[in-house]
């Protein structure tokens, strides 16, 4: 979802919930490598999808990475704002993926802002890929 639509899905979420309530998140984030160092996650470093291998400034500027990824591009460097010639388009199937990566600065900052605040912070590796896509699990609860 985009920033504007992850708003719009906290402010409802803390609406719905009465205080003391808890809603389970996740979302996908590419931290960078500094940052996966100061998490003590040093061994992940060339394990996962981060920033350094996008757009790191635009990363590190807005709290959230926006990219392209297809099928076939799971690896360092791999993203694409257009695919090269040789891509095959007309191939059935969902092979272009357009992905926001969130910071969990950025998400918990923009939470607290409609009164949600983290109780449990986790991590989850999305393994279906050969590259994995590093993912936040958070339970927020409601002031």
């Amino acid at each position: 979802m985009p920033p504007e639509a992850v708003d719009v899905a906290l402010k409802n979420a803390s609406r719905c919930l009465k205080p003391g309530g808890e809603i389970l998140t996740t979302f996908k984030d590419a931290p960078t490598k500094e940052q996966l160092t100061r998490f003590g996650m040093t061994s992940w470093i060339d394990e996962v999808f981060n920033a350094d291998m996008a757009q790191k400034s635009d990363y590190l500027k807005d709290g959230y990475l926006h990219t392209v990824v297809w099928d076939d591009d799971y690896y360092p460097g791999v993203t694409s704002d257009s695919p090269p010639s040789e891509r095959n388009l007309q191939m059935p199937g969902p092979h272009r993926r357009e992905l926001y990566f969130y910071g969990l600065e950025w998400m918990k900052q923009h939470a607290e802002n409609h009164g949600l605040i983290p109780k449990e912070v986790g991590v989850v590796i999305d393994a279906k890929m050969p590259f994995s896509v590093f993912a936040w699990k958070v339970v927020f609860v409601k002031n």
